[in-house]
């Protein structure tokens, strides 16, 4: 009988034991849990933190180049808003007779230009071109995601042409110094030619090569294309598109067409291929039909017989035309 009470006090003594054992358990669990999960919680903040302000950094960028360049020219300082649609103006193209690009022109040539992709809307830019049978040319920037991977090569291999508009289209970065400027180019020409097999020789700068913004002189960077034998090609005709918020599709309808007839000879067509330009996508259709509707026009991807128009130039190396 004696023994049986001493294993029920044993038995009680391990029971009470047990649940200090759990008690102290669970204290150092809730101390140790808030820790962990403030830990995780600064660890998430600190990268969403970190994106939101990369994401900061390049809108920041991009207003205060609007704000400072306002898309103007240096030589007339008209807004890309007004330009080309309701004022005279004057635009520069190399002396065909000098450089041999070509011979003089035959009737109307429009060339169809989109910056700033891959984007989700290429495809749709693509396929509204094949539909038409138009070719075009694709000013591109650095985008290693494999998702783009094949709209790259549909570019090339569908017989539109491949242009370089800069690696990261950070002007910040691109325009900070010639050696900023070389190290771009050459990681989008590397690029493009890894990813496609072809060595494109066709360039736009960002912001055009009127841009106000470049702490490297423009004439240095274009002596530099010259030097590497890369043409650079700016545009005499904007759809408007480069607008931030919704840019109505009979607005970009109706500064493409006026903007084209405009100009007898050659007329060299902005648009933007971004993933929120689907008002560009939209217009794309009846701004083709049009350009096909006009008297002894042709639509014409850039090649190497294409008359470079430029907004600037090197002294005496082009002439001054009025469209």
């Amino acid at each position: 009988m004696k023994e049986m009470k001493n294993k029920k006090h044993r038995s009680g003594f391990d029971r009470v034991a047990f649940l200090k054992r759990v008690i102290v358990v669970l204290l150092l669990i809730c101390l140790i849990a808030p820790s962990v999960m403030c830990v995780f919680i600064l660890k998430t903040l600190n990268d969403s933190m970190s994106r939101l302000e990369n994401e900061l950094d390049e809108l920041s960028e991009t207003i205060r180049v609007m704000n400072e360049n306002n898309f103007a020219y240096r030589n007339n300082r008209l807004s890309l808003d007004d330009t080309f649609v309701n004022e005279p103006i004057v635009w520069r193209e190399r002396n065909s007779s000098e450089d041999g690009y070509g011979k003089q022109f035959e009737g109307r040539k429009v060339y169809l230009t989109f910056d700033d992709g891959p984007s989700s809307n290429t495809g749709r830019i693509l396929d509204i071109l094949k539909e038409y049978g138009v070719k075009a040319t694709f000013f591109v920037v650095g985008k290693p995601d494999a998702v783009y991977s094949d709209v790259y090569r549909r570019i090339v291999n569908e017989g539109h042409t491949i242009g370089m508009h800069s690696y990261s289209h950070k002007y910040g970065s691109i325009y900070s110094s010639e050696e900023s400027f070389k190290d771009d180019l050459e990681k989008i020409q590397n690029f493009i030619y890894d990813t496609t097999g072809v060595w494109s020789v066709y360039y736009r700068f960002p912001g055009g090569s009127s841009n106000s913004v470049s702490s490297v002189p423009m004439d240095k960077l274009i002596s530099f294309l010259n030097e590497e034998d890369i043409i650079y090609y700016d545009w005499n005709v904007s759809s408007g598109d480069a607008d931030s918020g919704y840019i109505p599709v009979q607005r970009i309808i109706d500064r493409s067409i006026a903007g084209v007839g405009r100009f007898p000879h050659e007329a060299v067509v902005l648009f933007h291929d971004a993933d929120e330009k689907d008002t560009t996508v939209e217009a794309l259709p009846a701004i083709i039909e049009a350009i096909q509707g006009m008297d002894n026009t042709e639509m014409l991807p850039i090649t190497e017989d294409t008359m470079p128009l430029t907004h600037i130039t090197l002294t005496g190396e082009n002439e001054d035309m009025e469209g």
